[in-house]
């Protein structure tokens, strides 16, 4: 465990002569987690430094309360990220972790939470946020990443009060992840008909096998929802994804919306240096939206970043989403480039900071569009689909989308089809 907590901290081997080496191939294989670790702990520390004068912990703690009190949010969290980095006192900064902790949970503020833990981690090498941070990337749809780390933490036995939940989670994660051999080895010590239900689970996820009827009380519940499901052939795609809305006992994660977009498309390589990561993005102008239709009811993300000319620029702007005809305004504030993200073949143009909207959309199918009134830039569809299931869950949206092209000119060229994955 040691040597593989230092694989995840440092970005050069680092070790003491008191320190067994870390293996070149662990190095290698912790190579994501570790840039993942370090991006989001810069993020945190970047605009922090210590104070001229430390103020003693009832002046540390009466400046939170007071900030918090007027109404500061944004310098209470400022403030907060400073006593907690540069806090002496377990007291301060122990507040000031819960204060954050408690405020990006109210906000849904996913990123700030990865950070705050990583700093935990990295910082302050308090491993016991580690579990979460396995959580948060299973999230994020990173299954092997986060099965790589439950797998550690359960087997270190360090976790005492959490292996149970740990060892699901790795189950989970190995069939999320395609990892057969792995689920046999986590469930070959379990009772009979656990086992069965977990190896049964991978089967229906994998291959879409209809289960053999199982124990209830111990088998995971996701595999009795999916064996209650209709077939999907005897109901609309709207009314088929409604029952599984309503019905669904896992955990649901945003995933890249590849299929159901119409028109000309311009597609473009993003790369991300801080975790050394591939991406595709769609850039838009206000004379070329990006099209897409979904099936209902459904959650859509709309991630957009204003292109810049300049790093140093600030850019203002409009989003504008038509949804079935009807068009709305959502305002893009001070953009700026906050980070090194490059677009592949282009040295003039510039990711500003992210713009984020939700859309939750009712039964039916949904004509959508979205483009800035200003300027270019680049745009992502995701879907919220399920952890488990989720090419069933997609493959009754490609239904519809299909249906919506079946009539389309069959000699028209494919840029002008309603296209799906």
């Amino acid at each position: 465990m040691a040597g593989l907590a230092r694989s995840w901290r440092a970005p050069v081997p680092e070790q003491t002569d008191s320190q067994a080496p870390v293996p070149a191939l662990l190095w290698r294989d912790s190579q994501f987690l570790r840039d993942w670790l370090n991006s989001r702990y810069h993020s945190f520390i970047d605009d922090l430094s210590p104070t001229f004068k430390a103020p003693s912990d009832a002046e540390a703690l009466a400046n939170l309360d007071g900030l918090v009190a007027s109404g500061e949010d944004t310098l209470a969290v400022s403030y907060a990220q400073g006593l907690y980095l540069y806090s002496n006192s377990a007291r301060v900064r122990d507040r000031a972790y819960r204060f954050l902790i408690q405020t990006w949970r109210r906000e849904d503020n996913q990123y700030g939470l990865e950070s705050l833990l990583a700093t935990a981690f990295l910082h302050h090498d308090d491993d016991r946020v580690l579990p979460e941070l396995a959580l948060m990337l299973e999230r994020q749809g990173l299954d092997t990443e986060a099965l790589k780390l439950a797998l550690v933490l359960h087997r270190s036995g360090r976790y005492t009060g959490q292996q149970v939940q740990l060892r699901e989670q790795a189950m989970r994660l190995a069939i999320q992840a395609d990892w057969p051999l792995t689920l046999h080895e986590l469930t070959r010590e379990l009772p009979a008909p656990e086992r069965s239900g977990w190896r049964h689970l991978y089967l229906a996820e994998h291959y879409q096998v209809t289960p053999e009827p199982q124990d209830e009380s111990v088998a995971p519940p996701v595999l009795a929802f999916w064996a209650s499901l209709p077939e999907r052939e005897h109901l609309t795609a709207s009314a088929w994804l409604r029952q599984f809305h309503e019905r669904y006992p896992g955990r649901w994660r945003w995933q890249d919306w590849p299929g159901g977009f119409a028109g000309e498309l311009d597609r473009v390589n993003l790369h991300n240096p801080d975790l050394d990561r591939f991406y595709q993005r769609h850039r838009v102008a206000p004379d070329r939206p990006l099209a897409l239709t979904v099936t209902g009811p459904v959650r859509l993300r709309l991630n957009a970043r204003l292109l810049h000319q300049q790093r140093d620029s600030r850019l203002n702007d409009w989003l504008r989403v038509r949804h079935n005809g009807r068009a709305y305004r959502f305002p893009v504030l001070n953009s700026g480039v906050f980070n090194r993200h490059r677009i592949i073949g282009s040295d003039t143009e510039f990711p500003g900071r992210l713009a984020q909207v939700e859309l939750e959309l009712g039964p039916g199918q949904h004509q959508l569009s979205v483009a800035p009134e200003q300027h270019r830039a680049l745009v992502q569809a995701e879907i919220e689909t399920p952890a488990m299931f989720a090419a069933s869950y997609l493959s009754a949206q490609n239904r519809d989308c299909f249906a919506a092209g079946a009539g389309r000119n069959r000699s028209a060229t494919v840029s002008s089809r309603s296209r799906c994955p």
